[in-house]
């Protein structure tokens, strides 16, 4: 059975309010060269799962298979870094970064899962950009429909499940494991996850984007403060925040119609320059909503069961280094196994192309 179009699947289709079913899928990439060892296929899907208020909306992503289908393949949820504008997501392949690497794993024999995350790819709302909550539940409702799908291809997998993401990926694959293994354990066992480059302790990096301005974190901090403000309604009026002109404009920016050369354009040199003042020292100090909003959706203060690796680079210049050496001794101290991994002296995008050979010779081990 060959898929095409974006119509409604023959078989197992979703109704309204089943999450993780397949909603449409199209054979997007017949690929039997490039990166890839072998051939492999690519599908964008869409598929049901909560928002941020348990209503049900529709999310996209891609899946990667190898072609033919000889065997059982593992399976490996894949999720991405930062990304602004819609057609960024992996459902884009022909405009995601991410994409080309991440045929190395369906190429190498494995089946690959590349969410979008809501509000990305064909997804038709705003992104909740940081919510650990629905980066989760995106992912593993992606799961769902993965595995529907290659039922239906007539694709097999084993039991084993890898998950890896880098930069906001990074913390995604925190947030995804750790509801994996509190709730959905029997559906989904983890195998290994090698999460990479991610702020996991958001306070953490916060601080640090204080103390060492660059034009990479001040975007980002206004991404997460319209995304949070969006989920939690922490301000009525983005002036509280964000000050003029910036409060006046930042919200159109995160629209998904933006690409990130336009918002960095568009927003001042540091966060001390487009916050004002008083919500920066109440921040700091732990006095406003904003600062809980961060805390709640940190992903570092938990037990992992599965054996964990962290990927980071020392060079960092987006996310410290330091983060992941805190993250990986708290969980550590709390029982859990977790390595970190110093991928060496590199910024923050080139260090996901040197980790990213590492964490598949890593899943590669867990074959035998």
């Amino acid at each position: 059975m060959v898929l095409l179009g974006w119509g409604a699947l023959p078989a197992g289709a979703a109704s309204p309010g089943e999450a993780g079913k397949l909603v449409s899928c199209r054979l997007v990439e017949n690929d039997g060269a490039g990166a890839a060892e072998y051939p492999v296929k690519m599908y964008a899907i869409t598929y049901n799962t909560p928002d941020t208020d348990q209503q049900m909306v529709v999310a996209s992503g891609l899946v990667i298979i190898p072609d033919p289908s000889v065997k059982k393949y593992s399976l490996v949820s894949f999720q991405h870094g930062t990304m602004v504008h819609k057609q960024e997501a992996p459902s884009y392949p022909e405009t995601c970064d991410y994409v080309p690497v991440l045929k190395l794993f369906a190429g190498k024999q494995y089946v690959v899962a590349m969410p979008d995350f809501i509000g990305m790819g064909h997804s038709t709302v705003r992104h909740p950009y940081m919510h650990a909550d629905t980066g989760a539940s995106a992912c593993l409702d992606m799961l769902r429909a993965t595995k529907d799908l290659c039922a239906q291809l007539g694709v097999q997998l084993n039991a084993k499940l890898f998950l890896t993401g880098y930069s906001q990926g990074g913390a995604v694959t925190m947030a995804l494991q750790r509801l994996l293994e509190r709730d959905y354990a029997a559906e989904f066992p983890v195998t290994a996850s090698a999460p990479g480059g991610g702020p996991y302790d958001q306070v953490q990096v916060w601080r640090y984007g204080l103390a060492h301005p660059n034009k990479i974190w001040t975007p980002v901090a206004a991404y997460m403060l319209v995304a949070y403000n969006r989920i939690y309604g922490l301000y009525p009026d983005l002036g509280e925040m964000f000050n003029q002109p910036y409060a006046g404009l930042v919200d159109g920016l995160f629209d998904g119609a933006h690409n990130l050369d336009e918002i960095t354009q568009a927003l001042p040199e540091t966060v001390q320059q487009m916050l004002r003042p008083e919500f920066i020292e109440k921040f700091n100090r732990g006095g406003n909503s904003a600062y809980l909003a961060w805390m709640v959706n940190s992903t570092n203060n938990w037990r992992p069961r599965a054996p964990v690796r962290l990927y980071h680079a020392r060079g960092d210049e987006a996310v410290p280094f330091e983060v992941a050496v805190q993250t990986g001794a708290l969980m550590r101290s709390l029982g859990a196994n977790v390595r970190l991994i110093d991928v060496g002296n590199f910024e923050h995008v080139q260090a996901f192309f040197e980790a990213l050979p590492k964490i598949k010779k890593w899943f590669d081990s867990f074959k035998r």
